[in-house]
Order: C-alpha cells, then sequence, then structure tokens
C-alpha cells in the first residue's frame, strides 16, 4: 500500500481539527500541552481511517479488475459507508454481467448445434479467405475438416472463388452454380452473403452450399423445396451469424449491446425454429399420405379446442373468433393430430390476415362433413387463389404487410386434406375477405408420387 497514499488521507482527516486546536492556543483558550495531545489522538485516529479507507479502495479497484477480466470471484468487503454503497451496486451489476454472459454462452451453444444440424453445407470466412466456421455438411462436401483452412484448399473450382471475390468487392450476394468440391462432383448452388463492415475494410462473408438434384419431377420438387427452404433460412441465419460475431468481439463487455443483440437473436432463432418446426410437420405429412387415416374424429369439439388454444394469438390482434357447430356430432375417418394441424394452420392463417379489431368465423357442418374458416381482411389477389397452398408461397400483399410466416402451414393443410380424401376450396373477394373449406367426401385413391 502506497505510503503517499496514507499519508494524504491522514492529512485530509486530521488537518480540519488541527486548524481548531490552533485557534484556541492562539486565543489562549486551551493550553498548547492538551492540544498538541488531542491533535496527536486526532492524528493516531486519522491514520487509522485512512488504512481502512486506502485498504477497501484498494480491494474495489481489484474486484472491478476480476470483472473486467470475466472472472470475479467473491465480492469485496469494505466498511466504509460511501464505499460500501458503492460496493453494493457493483455487486448488482456484477450479477447483471453474469446473467448476460450465460445468456450469450446459451445461446451460443443453441446456434452452435442449428447450424451443425443443418442439411446444407455453411461456412463463415474471414477478410482473407481462411474459413472460421463449419458445420457437419460443409466438413462431409469438402471431405476435411474447414476450419483454418483457406477457401483455396477446399476448392479450386473458378466461379467459386470469383463469387467470393465478388462478395466481398461489391458487398452484395453472389450466387452461381458449380460443381464441388472438384468438376467430377454433384451440382450445387453457391451463394456468397457478406457481413456487414465498416467503409474501406473487407467484409466477413458466410457462403451457403446446396446440392441441386436431378431433373426428374420428384427430384425437381425436391431441388425447389431445398433451394425455397434454403432462401428462407438465409436470412435469419446471416443475422445470427453477424449478431454472434459481433457478440464475441465487440460487445463482448458491451451490457447494453449484449442484452439487445440477445433479444434479437432470440427472435431470429425463433424464427428458424418455426420453420424447421413446420418442415418437419409437411415431411411426416407427407410421408404418412399414402397410408389412409383409419381412427373416427368428432369435428365438432375439435374446433371448440382448436378455438380455445389459440384465443391468445386473436386477442394479441384484438380480435373475436365465433364458432359455429352444430349440437350433434360430426364425424369423420381421419388422424385426430392432422386435423388438429389442419384446423389449427386454418385459423392461425385467418387471424394473420384478417382486419385487426376484426372477427374470425370457424364453422362445422354436417352432410358431407365440412370445415370453413372466414377471416374479414384484405382477401386473397385475383389469379392467386390457385397458389395459395403451394410450398413457400407468399403473396405480394402479404410480404408487404409484413405478416409472419414462411408459406408452409396451407401446404400442410393441403396433404392432409389429401390424405384424408377432402376437397380445399377458396373464397376471396378483395377488401370483403377470405374463406377457405375443407370438405370430407370420402378416402382418396393412392397418391401420386411425382405430385407435391
Amino acid at each position: 500500500m502506497p505510503m503517499a497514499e496514507v499519508f494524504r488521507a491522514v492529512l485530509r482527516t486530521a488537518s480540519p481539527p488541527g486548524v481548531v486546536l490552533l485557534g484556541a492556543v492562539a486565543t489562549a483558550q486551551l493550553d498548547w500541552q492538551v492540544a498538541f495531545a488531542v491533535w496527536g489522538a486526532t492524528l493516531v485516529l486519522g491514520a487509522g481511517v485512512a488504512l481502512l479507507e486506502v485498504r477497501d479502495s484498494r480491494r474495489l479497484v481489484r474486484w472491478v479488475r476480476a470483472m473486467r477480466d470475466g472472472d470475479s470471484g467473491a465480492q469485496a468487503e469494505v466498511f466504509g459507508g460511501s464505499l460500501r454503497e458503492l460496493s453494493r451496486h457493483l455487486g448488482q451489476l456484477e450479477s447483471e454481467v453474469g446473467r448476460i454472459r450465460s445468456g450469450v454462452a446459451d445461446r451460443d451453444r443453441f446456434l452452435d448445434g442449428l447450424l451443425l444440424a443443418l442439411p446444407m453445407a455453411v461456412l463463415t470466412l474471414n477478410p482473407d479467405g481462411r474459413v472460421t466456421f463449419a458445420n457437419a455438411a460443409a466438413a462431409k462436401l469438402f471431405q476435411k475438416v474447414p476450419p483454418g483452412h483457406a477457401l483455396p484448399e477446399l476448392t479450386r473450382v473458378p466461379i467459386c472463388l470469383q463469387a467470393f471475390d465478388a462478395a466481398g468487392r461489391e458487398r452484395t450476394v453472389q450466387t452461381v452454380q458449380c460443381r464441388l468440391p472438384a468438376q467430377d462432383g454433384s451440382l450445387y448452388q453457391v451463394s456468397v452473403h457478406p457481413f456487414e463492415a465498416d467503409a474501406g475494410q473487407v467484409p466477413r462473408r458466410v457462403m451457403v452450399c446446396l446440392e441441386l438434384a436431378d431433373s426428374t419431377p420428384r427430384e425437381t420438387a425436391r431441388t425447389t423445396f431445398l433451394a425455397n427452404a434454403s432462401h428462407e433460412f438465409r436470412t435469419p441465419l446471416t443475422a445470427i451469424l453477424g449478431m454472434v460475431e459481433t457478440l464475441q468481439g465487440p460487445g463482448r463487455d458491451d451490457p447494453e449491446v449484449q442484452t439487445l443483440y440477445l433479444d434479437r437473436l432470440g427472435n431470429q432463432a425463433s424464427r428458424m425454429v418455426k420453420l424447421v418446426d413446420d418442415m418437419i410437420h409437411l415431411s411426416a405429412v407427407e410421408m404418412s399420405e399414402a397410408l389412409p387415416p383409419d381412427g373416427r374424429v368428432d369435428l365438432v369439439p375439435l374446433a371448440r379446442e382448436v378455438t380455445e388454444d389459440l384465443t391468445w394469438q386473436a386477442a394479441v390482434r384484438s380480435m373475436r373468433v365465433r364458432v359455429e357447430v352444430p349440437t350433434d356430432p360430426v364425424e369423420v375417418t381421419g388422424d385426430v393430430d392432422q386435423l388438429r394441424q389442419l384446423l389449427t394452420n386454418l385459423l392461425s392463417n385467418a387471424i394473420k390476415h384478417g382486419r385487426e379489431g376484426g372477427s374470425v368465423r370457424v364453422k362445422v357442418g354436417p352432410k358431407p362433413a365440412r370445415i370453413t374458416v372466414t377471416d374479414d381482411g384484405e382477401g386473397i389477389p385475383p389469379g392467386e387463389t390457385d397458389r395459395v397452398f403451394e410450398r413457400f408461397y407468399r403473396s405480394a400483399q402479404a410480404r408487404n404487410r409484413r405478416i409472419p410466416g414462411h408459406g408452409l402451414g396451407l401446404a400442410i393443410v393441403k396433404h392432409v386434406a389429401r390424405r384424408h380424401g377432402a376437397t380445399l376450396d377458396v373464397q376471396s373477394e378483395p377488401g370483403v375477405g377470405c374463406a377457405i373449406s375443407v370438405t370430407f367426401e370420402g378416402m382418396p385413391p393412392p397418391p401420386d408420387p411425382t405430385v407435391t
């Protein structure tokens, strides 16, 4: 402990009483010997207080440095009143920083697992073209562990290398088709996305490699599906990777930036999880489509149950959901889980596209059994009613209004209806609303595997 600090602290403590005692001696109000003894006692007391103050200050400094380095340990014990209050606030700050760091670590683990599980090859590269991250699909594609390798070590296909350079130079997404990892490899669609960087700096890049299938009807449909899926993944994936880089770099010790980016990471991750869930549901329905259901389902309680489950979603938009069902059961042969998914998707779609503050109607009718969901939104634009059940299809109107979704909900409805021998009917009037009906007319013949 530096003696200069102690000396200054003692002077701060003993100077005021020394001045008072000196004045008392000068006016003959106090004997100088008594005054000297009192001042000496003041010096001793001041030295003790100074030692405590300097010690507490040093403890707080060490604690703050430890928090900066991410290893705070136990809270510093201090005795001074003002320093004790400061120590309490620092303890609260340490708890908040620890919570944020824990959240960042959890999100990092989640994102690593998510990226590693993606079916397409994904790599991130620094401005020099050296790989900093690669998922399992990338390692399989290039037959080596890419992190640490330069891009020319993975592939020497000129068009691929040129796309990487152009993305950094022009700061725009570059998409090409080439065979990877060499000329005798499979055909891939390679997209290179630049990260945002300061002016004058070369940006980092994300490379997504999507295998293109053969041109048979089934493979063409699969290729289209994967291309659309990769397109839906690109925006949140690029945003997630950019925010992770920021949290690992400039924002590592900035609680405000961490809190902001953690919220955004949660939104983007939730969007991707919802897309994955929809893709899993669609895949499961497609795989079971050739197997006729053998259960019996009453549509009346099912309609009430689904409506009750989605009341919260309607409340968010101040909408009212009306249920119109007959008193007698309306039974169909079906899979209860898939029919619940069908009705959930129809009602959720109506709530999203309906007029805010308006209403949605769910009607169940008998002979033949029918479910109709009606909203009072802007309706489907003319000429697009036949396309609403396509995978990933979203009208320009929905995109302009930024209605959330990926365009898979009604595709799932189509395949569930097909498995249950039901027909779909869309009635829409622009500016008035839209009604989608599912009519159960009997079991269908086995589906054509080339039709999607």
